[in-house]
C-alpha cells in the first residue's frame, strides 16, 4: 500500500474519533514536530488512542516526573532547615 494512501486513511480514522477540526489542528502539530518524516507513525499512535504530547514529546514520563516531585520536596524540606 502507497505511504500516501495509508496516511490518508489514518487521518480519516482520527476524524472519525475526533471530529475534523481536531484532526487538521493535530495533524498541523504534527507536521511541524521535531521529526515531520514521521508523520505516519505520529498517526498510527495517535489513532491507537495515545495521548498528543506523548507523541510530539512535550511529556515526559511518570517516573521522571515522579522523581522530580520528590527532589524538589526534599529541597523544598531541606531548605527550610535552621543551623544552629
Amino acid at each position: 500500500m502507497p505511504r500516501q494512501h495509508h496516511v490518508a486513511q489514518l487521518f480519516e480514522a482520527l476524524t472519525k474519533s475526533i471530529g475534523r477540526q481536531s484532526a487538521n489542528q493535530e495533524l498541523n502539530w504534527m507536521k511541524r514536530a521535531k521529526h515531520p518524516g514521521c508523520l505516519k507513525e505520529m498517526l498510527e499512535r495517535r489513532v491507537q488512542g495515545e495521548p498528543l504530547q506523548y507523541i510530539l514529546g512535550g511529556c515526559t514520563s511518570i517516573f521522571t516526573l515522579v522523581s522530580s516531585f520528590c527532589d524538589s520536596k526534599a529541597f523544598h524540606r531541606n531548605s527550610t532547615i535552621r543551623s544552629a
